[in-house]
């Protein structure tokens, strides 16, 4: 989990605001990250949603 944040800060520059809008567009799914509408929804839900069980320890 420590090189997925030291990745994600390098990432985003450190902002928090952009962490936050880079973790809800994950959410949201492939489409949200690649700009393409056609992109399948739920791809991404699964691997985001592990992410924010790790930082939890619930993994």
């Amino acid at each position: 989990m420590a090189r997925t944040d030291e990745l994600s800060a390098l990432f985003t520059g450190g902002d928090a605001g952009i962490r936050a809008g880079v973790r809800a567009a994950r959410h949201d799914g492939p489409a949200a990250l690649s700009n393409d509408p056609g992109a399948p929804g739920d791809d991404g839900r699964e691997p985001a949603e592990y992410l924010d069980r790790a930082r939890r320890g619930r993994v």
